[in-house]
């Protein structure tokens, strides 16, 4: 098919006297539009501001939505978590045991937040100093979060003291020791001062595969009805973990039964709206049953989420178990009802291996101890 060079393939045509003087007959003009944003006050990280139908036009075509993501940035001295702050205060040595009382930051609306230790209160390391709203503001209302601070404390470098006397002045004033520790055996080790905790819990990072390894080996042997006992009891509490999600929240779990069920044996549970002009659960009276709206929907995000937090899918075979491989934190496989206890078994030994969650494991499969 060859496209047309008079219309190229737009089926119309204007002739060149007929053509807007603008967009000669493009049906579209390059221009400039300035938005003016504003930012409301306790906006975070993520929020988006939509101007519909404000983005580029094509003949024919809707326009669609001109989107604004909100980016917050990094601030050098205080850390957000929704409409809480956070930030660190240094405190030296002196200061934590005497006492102080001074600024110790400023604020972001440039006030200076002043703290007052009274003297013989320890300020310990890591410890927090709340104060109640002084955060960010909440996006509805005129309350704020709290203000968090984390005392740093400033050791001295070494060779602070210039004289050996004040040293032996100072080991006076701070509490001794209740209990040395003593030991017959004694030894004396190298230590590294520098050392951080990133490399905590690694050590044995290259033992641990292999005994997991030698687990899978060693359970591959052993009676056969023992075996299907462990694969519904133990391994189905050690699936992989659904993704994080947002909190699942159903408005109204209870089921809506239908006006006067309760009062007339004839009138069926099943919901039904009433249809009465003078009706007062129709008319929605103070006081009466509530009738099923879309107020009561469930979050798009979470609507068919199980408590588990994964989606339920349904598999008749292992060729079906195989496709949740990389979707095993989003879904999980469902048995279908006719699948025979053979293919059951089967199918629950895959999954294990896939790491694949099954909501209904134990399903038509009894084993005899």
């Amino acid at each position: 098919m060859v496209q047309c060079n008079v219309c190229n393939g737009n089926r119309t045509y204007f002739s060149d006297k007929d053509k807007c003087k603008k967009c000669k007959g493009q049906k579209v003009v390059v221009g400039n539009k300035v938005f003016e944003l504003y930012i409301p006050r306790g906006w975070r990280d993520g929020d988006q501001k939509r101007y519909e139908e404000a983005s580029d036009e094509v003949p024919g075509q809707l326009p669609g939505d001109l989107v604004f993501l909100f980016q917050e940035k990094k601030h050098p001295v205080f850390e957000r978590n929704r409409a809480d702050l956070m930030a660190h205060i240094k405190v030296t040595l002196h200061e934590a045991l005497c006492g102080f009382s001074r600024v110790v930051l400023n604020h972001l609306d440039g006030r200076g937040i002043q703290i007052d230790q009274p003297r013989g209160r320890i300020a310990k390391p890591g410890q927090i100093y709340k104060i109640a709203g002084d955060g960010m503001p909440f996006k509805h209302g005129e309350q704020r979060g709290d203000l968090y601070l984390v005392v740093d404390l400033q050791l001295p470098d070494d060779g602070w003291l210039p004289k050996q006397s004040l040293m032996l002045e100072l080991q006076k004033v701070p509490p001794l020791p209740e209990k040395v520790i003593t030991s017959d055996v004694i030894d004396e080790v190298e230590y590294d001062r520098n050392a951080t905790l990133e490399s905590f819990g690694t050590s044995e990072r290259g033992q641990a595969s292999r005994d997991e390894e030698d687990e899978e080996e060693e359970g591959d042997h052993g009676p056969q009805c023992a075996q299907h006992n462990n694969d519904f009891d133990d391994d189905t509490a050690k699936m992989v973990a659904a993704k994080k999600h947002i909190p699942i929240i159903k408005k109204h779990p209870k089921r809506f039964n239908r006006h006067q069920s309760d009062t007339y044996k004839c009138v069926d549970a099943s919901w039904r709206k009433p249809k009465g002009i003078d009706n007062r659960v129709r008319r929605r009276f103070k006081g009466q049953a509530v009738m099923p709206s879309i107020g009561f929907g469930s979050n798009r995000k979470t609507r068919h989420l199980m408590p588990s937090g994964h989606k339920a899918f349904l598999v008749h075979n292992t060729r079906d178990v195989d496709l949740l491989l990389m979707h095993n934190k989003t879904f999980a496989a469902e048995i279908g009802h006719a699948v025979s206890s053979r293919k059951r078994v089967e199918i629950v030994a895959k999954a294990k291996q896939l790491g694949v969650k099954i909501t209904n494991a134990k399903a038509r499969v009894t084993t005899e101890s």
